[in-house]
C-alpha cells in the first residue's frame, strides 16, 4: 500500500471524528445548527470514501470497512435530522457508535503503522 494514500486516509478520518465529535455535542439540540452539523459530517465521509478508491486492496481492507461501517451506523442515526429539524436522538446510541467508530479508527491507523495517528475519544 501507498504510505502517501495511507496518511491521507488517516487525516480524512480525523475530520472525519473532528465533525462527529461536534455532532455528537449538539445531539440534544434541535434545528438547523445540528442539520448543519450533519451536513459537514456527511460531506467528510464522503471525501473518506473516495480517498478509497485510490487502490482497490484499500476498499477490501477489514479496517477500513470496519471504519465506514461504523461512519454509516453514525450517518443512519442522524438521518432523520435532514427532514426533521426537531427529531429527539438517541444520546446512548450515539455515543456507543461514537466509541466505536474511534476504535475502528484506531485499528485502521495501527495497520497503516501510523501509530502516532491513534486518538482517544475522551482527549480529542
Amino acid at each position: 500500500m501507498n504510505s502517501t494514500i495511507n496518511t491521507l486516509l488517516a487525516e480524512q478520518g480525523e475530520n472525519v471524528l473532528k465533525s462527529m465529535k461536534e455532532l455528537k455535542r449538539i445531539a440534544k439540540k434541535k434545528g438547523k445548527a445540528r442539520f448543519n452539523a450533519f451536513e459537514k459530517f456527511c460531506a467528510n465521509q464522503h471525501s473518506f470514501g473516495v480517498y478509497t478508491f485510490t487502490d482497490p486492496a484499500i476498499q477490501e481492507m477489514g479496517e477500513i470497512k470496519a471504519f465506514q461501517e461504523n461512519m454509516e451506523a453514525f450517518r443512519n442515526t442522524f438521518q432523520v435530522v435532514s427532514t426533521d429539524f426537531d427529531a429527539t436522538m438517541d444520546i446512548s446510541l450515539v455515543d456507543s457508535i461514537y466509541e466505536a467508530t474511534f476504535t475502528s479508527y484506531n485499528e485502521m491507523v495501527i495497520e497503516f503503522n501510523l501509530l502516532d495517528r491513534r486518538l482517544d475519544a475522551k482527549r480529542f
